[in-house]
């Protein structure tokens, strides 16, 4: 059990932890959303080369995926899809790269739901006082409040932190301590709760911070971290989080 006392806030993961993960492979996903970008791109903004485009944008992507995963330096998806579209000659304003990244993650956008208990959570936490917030890796940020905000959820944090906007992703120690100096509180105040060994659990606790793994959805690169990185507790439903926190009635 962890302590009321103690604990003074909640930070969150998004995918995997709160929210569904999207049912069709990241991979098929992406090449396939190169391809409406780049059809629009050749609709609306006369480019000529809609398949080489394309195929710019998920070589752009897949790389940036590569040296975000070694450097923990986040490669947000309006930077390719602006390098992408200057390579092939198309003219473009912030208006058409909004257009764009949201194109991009439209899958997200549409096919996202809530786990079972997420709002009946995030509303027992705030009546209760505690802080609230959400730390999520992902190269837009304009998805994550479009997603939060289309399920219900985005007005529970404060503050809401993508890595697109940090410029950092998880399980880099930076993220999360913006955090905790937001809230001016140290990490044994402050418990992670999220669906990955590596980049949420490990990261958490390399600053000391408490943390509870989130096993709704089976989530395949925790098999190489099972033996050395360890929770604090792990649940398999998220209303299974209250009876850990001790909460008072």
């Amino acid at each position: 059990m962890i302590s009321r006392a103690v604990l003074q806030g909640v930070i969150f993961d998004l995918g995997g932890t709160l929210i569904y993960n999207h049912p069709k492979p990241e991979a098929d996903r992406e090449r396939q959303q190169c391809r409406a970008i780049a059809a629009f791109a050749a609709t609306e903004l006369g480019c000529a080369t809609p398949e080489s485009l394309a195929d710019r944008l998920l070589t752009l992507r897949n790389e940036g995926g590569e040296l975000a995963a070694q450097d923990l330096v986040e490669r947000r998806a309006r930077d390719t899809i602006a390098q992408a579209f200057r390579e092939h000659g198309v003219l473009m304003n912030a208006r058409v790269l909004d257009l764009a990244e949201r194109l991009l993650f439209e899958p997200d956008r549409r096919d996202r739901r809530l786990y079972p208990g997420a709002r009946e959570l995030l509303d027992t936490l705030r009546r209760q006082g505690l802080r609230i917030a959400l730390i999520t890796n992902w190269s837009s940020h304009l998805i994550v409040t479009d997603v939060t905000s289309a399920l219900g959820i985005q007005e529970y944090f404060a503050p809401l932190v993508s890595s697109a906007v940090f410029g950092r992703i998880k399980p880099h120690l930076s993220i999360f301590q913006y955090v905790l100096e937001i809230w001016q509180l140290g990490a044994e105040n402050v418990i992670m709760v999220g669906d990955s060994l590596r980049t949420d659990i490990a990261g958490a606790a390399a600053l000391g911070m408490r943390s509870i793994l989130v096993e709704i959805e089976l989530n395949p690169d925790n098999v190489g971290f099972a033996a050395s990185v360890r929770p604090t507790h792990r649940v398999g439903r998220l209303l299974e989080i209250l009876s850990l926190l001790t909460l008072p009635g």
